[in-house]
């Protein structure tokens, strides 16, 4: 499964540090005081390349309330084929907010990946140089099977009900410049929702599926051509 972590943090709260070093860090968006002043100053910490190989493209992102009223600002980064609502941070006058994110760079294949980050109307933008390796490059499967779902998550029965309904999400990208086609599945609890894809080359398609659950311990799996993903999801009361 893709590995892609999320943390945030306010400024003056306990840092977060997650594995993967930075690679040749870029910074953009840096407040210009001659410029036209904003309520709102937008930075990114982004690096400029990294290896296909166990390597990380770590985002931090951070938005600084210039204005004299308390703001809510939704952060999203679009990459490659990965929409990703960071975070949406509460700030107030004279605030710093940050939000992180850190995408595994095998998910987003070699080559070069532009970049966006919008914060309530403010944009930034750049690229990210996923290396390739020969090595690598040849053993890659053409599809990548994404569950949103972490293995042991936990969910809530609200009062008074007896299940809760779960939205379990997946994304499938053609790692392949030519069309592919796939059959899969996604099972949980006894129940089987069909999966089909039809991708062009570095095509994702993403698919949502509901279930209801009772309380207790569910495997789920995932699957998509060859390639499966497994893990369990607790219900409790």
């Amino acid at each position: 499964m893709s590995n892609h972590n999320r943390r945030s943090l306010i400024a003056g709260g306990t840092s977060l540090i997650t594995v993967g070093a930075l690679a040749s860090l870029t910074t953009v968006g840096a407040r210009d005081d001659d410029s036209a002043e904003g309520e709102l100053e937008l930075s990114i910490s982004a690096p400029d390349s990294v290896p296909v190989r166990e390597g990380y493209a770590d985002f931090l992102v951070t938005v600084t309330n210039h204005g004299d009223d308390p703001v809510s600002v939704p952060v999203v980064l679009e990459i490659a084929h990965i929409y990703d609502e960071l975070e949406t941070l509460e700030l107030a006058p004279g605030e710093s907010g940050n939000a992180y994110t850190s995408i595994e760079a095998r998910s987003l294949g070699s080559g070069e990946h532009d970049w966006t980050v919008t914060a309530d109307g403010e944009v930034e933008t750049g690229t990210v140089t996923v290396e390739s390796h020969e090595e690598y490059d040849e053993d890659r499967e053409d599809l990548e099977l994404t569950v949103h779902l972490l293995d042991g998550a936990t969910a809530r029965i609200q009062d008074g009900e007896t299940t809760t309904r779960i939205g379990c999400d997946l994304t499938v990208f053609n790692h392949d410049d030519d069309p592919v086609s796939a059959d899969g599945s996604f099972e949980i609890a006894g129940e089987r929702e069909p999966i089909s894809v039809e991708l062009d080359g570095r095509e994702s398609e993403y698919i949502s599926t509901t279930v209801e659950l009772e309380r207790g311990e569910h495997e789920w799996t995932a699957t998509i051509g060859d390639e499966t993903e497994t893990g369990t999801l607790v219900v409790i009361c």
